[in-house]
């Protein structure tokens, strides 16, 4: 069973982990959806980067979330249950925009504060109820629930501190969170061994037991093996798509991969530096990169940092050019999008040589690496001798 375990670094090195399970702390290099239990903080959960879509792929293949709430992460809870339940309900536009805007309507979730410290699992806790007889204390019940959502716990004063909220083929578990991080390490040790009793599975995909590991055919590790070299191609392929939709940081790895797919040396620059990445050729810096995603067009605005970065380079006589990676129109379909770049955009990257470059012509040049029409030479003497627009495939900015 894969677990990703958010947030909780501080007691990472003291969580017992059963045998037969595979935890990851903080997962960045795979899909939420790749997991089959979430445990975390919403908030962490709820981390824009991972998009209501992968949550969703991993609640409809039966896959469990657990939320540890407190006052500050029910808010969190709640818009990641009314995106769900708007998706559930056939409204993905309106989920998409629960989900980036963070809208609370106050439709699932509705909270109170009570002095209760004392927090018993009712009958409905099934399996978690000897982990909740462990949470010491809440600051928080639940006033207004879903009336399909099952009541697990409850304070002194029989208010609701934790439920069963069904979505899809799944459900989602909130429980209290303990203010002591050793009652933590009790609480989410305990989870991870009840987690093969508490997953639900239909009785034909029962998972079998641990000792049938050792009983194999002849090709099954061969098949094992081309199992996960096609599954990591594919993962790898999934990040290129990246290229056409993400913003943030989860745009700027797309772009580090891409960009040493191309034969450059990729440098991650610190936190608040003018520039996001350094590209150096034969240990030489030539760069400096700048990553932007919009959902309009990529104004003079969206580079003013890459100016300051090259103004300080040349005060250090350090003579390297300018590049800004662009990902316009980023909610639309590539060949729906408009031009990529402002005329005040064009006109300031002519006068500095800084080379303009989309996305989308990235993911065009990698579909051409693989079908061999174009060397990573190629690609890069194209995007280091551009001023002002790059084309590296093609004339046409607005297709794919």
């Amino acid at each position: 069973m894969d677990v990703a375990l958010f947030g909780f670094s501080e007691i990472k090195d003291k969580i017992k982990v059963p045998t037969g399970l595979n935890l990851e702390f903080n997962p960045s290099s795979r899909w939420i959806s790749d997991f089959d239990v979430v445990i975390g903080k919403p908030t962490d959960i709820m981390d824009k980067s991972w998009g209501l879509d992968n949550v969703i792929d991993l609640i409809k293949s039966n896959g469990l979330i657990i939320c540890f709430i407190n006052k500050e992460g029910i808010l969190a809870a709640s818009r990641l249950l009314d995106s769900i339940k708007l998706m559930e309900g056939g409204n993905a536009d309106l989920a998409r925009d629960a989900w980036t805007q963070f809208l609370y309507k106050e439709k699932y979730f509705s909270l109170s504060y009570s002095r209760g410290k004392t927090v018993r699992p009712t009958t409905s806790a099934g399996i978690l109820s000897n982990i909740i007889t462990k949470i010491g204390w809440h600051d928080c019940y639940f006033k207004k629930y879903t009336n399909d959502s099952l009541v697990i716990a409850v304070d002194k004063a029989d208010h609701a501190v934790a439920l069963r909220v069904p979505v899809f083929n799944s459900e989602i578990i909130v429980l209290p969170m303990a203010n002591e991080s050793s009652n933590l390490v009790t609480i989410i040790s305990s989870l991870l061994e009840a987690l093969p009793k508490l997953k639900r599975f239909p009785e034909e995909e029962m998972p079998p037991p641990e000792w049938v590991t050792s009983y194999t055919f002849p090709e099954e590790g061969k098949l094992l093996t081309q199992k996960r070299e096609i599954e990591e191609r594919l993962r790898a392929f999934q990040a290129r798509k990246e290229l056409l939709y993400a913003r943030g940081d989860r745009l700027e790895e797309a772009v580090r991969l891409a960009l040493e797919q191309f034969g450059f040396t990729v440098e991650k620059l610190p936190k608040g530096s003018y520039a996001d990445f350094a590209l150096k050729l034969d240990d030489k810096e030539v760069t400096g990169v700048e990553v932007k995603g919009s959902v309009k067009q990529i104004d003079l605005e969206d580079f003013r940092q890459l100016l300051h970065y090259l103004i300080d380079c040349k005060a250090y006589k350090k003579p390297v050019k300018g590049i800004l990676i662009g990902n316009h129109f980023c909610e639309k379909p590539p060949n729906e999008r408009g031009g990529p770049f402002t005329e005040d955009a064009l006109d300031a990257a002519k006068r500095h040589d800084v080379s303009l470059v989309t996305t989308v012509e990235l993911f065009k040049a990698l579909q051409k690496l693989d079908e061999q029409k174009i060397t990573p030479e190629e690609v890069r003497n194209k995007i280091l001798s551009a001023s002002r627009l790059c084309s590296i495939v093609e004339n046409n900015q607005k297709a794919v």
